[in-house]
C-alpha cells in the first residue's frame, strides 16, 4: 500500500492532537489544520517527526464563510477526513448574540458540509476511504445552557447519518464518535481517555471495525453499509 494521507481539522486541540499521534502511528501522512494556535501545531509536528510521515500544517478559520475554501485548496492526495474542529458556548438561549450563533453554525455545520463536498471527489476512488466526525453526546440528548452547541452537534449527527447512506456504495466509510466531554483546557478528562477516543475514531474509520463499542464516554454510529 502506498502513502496514505488524512486531514484532521482542529489538530491543535486535545482530541485533534491525540488523533494525529494515533494516525501517525498507523503510518498516515497528515494535513494538520489549525486556526490560531500555531504554537501547538509546531509542537505537534516536532512530536510526530520520529514517525517519518509527511506533516503539512494548514491555517484556516472555519468559522469564516470562506475558511473551508482556503483549507480545501491546500489538500492534494487524500484518503481520510477527521472533522474535529469546534468549540462550545455556554449561556441561555435568550442571551445568545447573533454573531456567535452565525459563527457556531458556520464552524460546526456549514464548513464541515462544504469542506466535505469539496474534498469528496478525492476520496471516491480510494481504497478504504473514510470520513469521521467528532460530535458530542449533547447532539443526541441536548443540554441546558448549551442549546446552541447541542443544536449544531445534532446537525452534525444528522449530516453523518445521511452522508453515510449516500456514499456507502462508493466504498467510503462515514461515522461519528460522540464523546461525553471534550478535552478543553478546563476539562479534567485524562490523557488516557483522550487517547482511547482517538483510537475509537481510527477503528470506526475502517482500520478494524469493532462489533460493539462499550466505552461509556463515546457513542459511535455504525451507519455505513459494509462494502
Amino acid at each position: 500500500m502506498g502513502k496514505r494521507f488524512a486531514l484532521i481539522t482542529g489538530a491543535s486541540g486535545g482530541i485533534g492532537r491525540e488523533i494525529a499521534i494515533k494516525l501517525a502511528e498507523e503510518n498516515y501522512s497528515l494535513y494538520l489544520h489549525y486556526n490560531s494556535n500555531e504554537e501547538a501545531i509546531l509542537a505537534l509536528i516536532e512530536e510526530l517527526k520520529p514517525h517519518q510521515v509527511e506533516l503539512i500544517p494548514i491555517q484556516a478559520d472555519l468559522a469564516a464563510p470562506d475558511g473551508y475554501k482556503k483549507l480545501a485548496e491546500n489538500i492534494f492526495a487524500l484518503h481520510a477526513i477527521v472533522l474535529n474542529s469546534g468549540n462550545s458556548y455556554y449561556g441561555l438561549i435568550s442571551d445568545m448574540d447573533e454573531t456567535i450563533v452565525t459563527e457556531m453554525v458556520q464552524l460546526h455545520v456549514t464548513s464541515p458540509f462544504q469542506l466535505t463536498k469539496e474534498l469528496l471527489p478525492k476520496l471516491m476512488y480510494q481504497e478504504q476511504a473514510a470520513i469521521v466526525a467528532v460530535t458530542s453526546i449533547w447532539g443526541q440528548t441536548g443540554a441546558s445552557c448549551e442549546v446552541l452547541y447541542s443544536m449544531v452537534k445534532g446537525s452534525q449527527n444528522a449530516f453523518i447519518k445521511a452522508l453515510s447512506k449516500e456514499v456507502s456504495l462508493n466504498g467510503i466509510r462515514v461515522n461519528a464518535v460522540a464523546p461525553v466531554r471534550f478535552p478543553l483546557p478546563c476539562s479534567n478528562l485524562s490523557v488516557q481517555k483522550i487517547w482511547k477516543s482517538s483510537k475509537a475514531i481510527s477503528r470506526w474509520a475502517g482500520w478494524g471495525i469493532p462489533k460493539k463499542s462499550r466505552r461509556p464516554y463515546t457513542i459511535c454510529f455504525p451507519t455505513s453499509r459494509p462494502i
